[in-house]
């Protein structure tokens, strides 16, 4: 499983860093370094869906695990578990949440964000 991301670096592992926005322009991210694995967290969406929910105060209320629901989906993690693997020269693993749908999976190879 293999990651796109629209950013030309000489220092790979370290180069998805960083904020991203969807290529749809409806999420941005903020991805960090949390020991041997890379991390993302929502820091903006548009919440143009519903205005009396707006994204300050909207909650994570698709989420499966009924306990979660109440989090709120600014600073809420949204990936885990991406690596790179130098020898492949490649970002491997990781796990998505989408707070839309309150769906957990994989990203989809080609998966697309272009650097803020």
């Amino acid at each position: 499983m293999a990651y796109v991301f629209n950013k030309d670096v000489t220092n790979k592992t370290d180069a998805i860093i960083g904020r991203w926005m969807s290529t749809e322009n409806n999420l941005e991210v903020e991805i960090f370094r949390s020991g041997n694995e890379y991390k993302a967290k929502v820091v903006w969406f548009d919440d143009n869906d519903d205005k009396s929910k707006p994204m300050s105060i909207r909650l994570d209320e698709k989420n499966p695990v009924k306990t979660l629901r109440g989090q709120r989906i600014i600073g809420l993690e949204v990936m885990h578990g991406l690596i790179y693997n130098e020898s492949d020269n490649e970002w491997q693993g990781g796990k998505i949440y989408d707070s839309s749908s309150g769906k957990n999976g994989t990203p989809k190879p080609g998966f697309q964000m272009m650097e803020l």
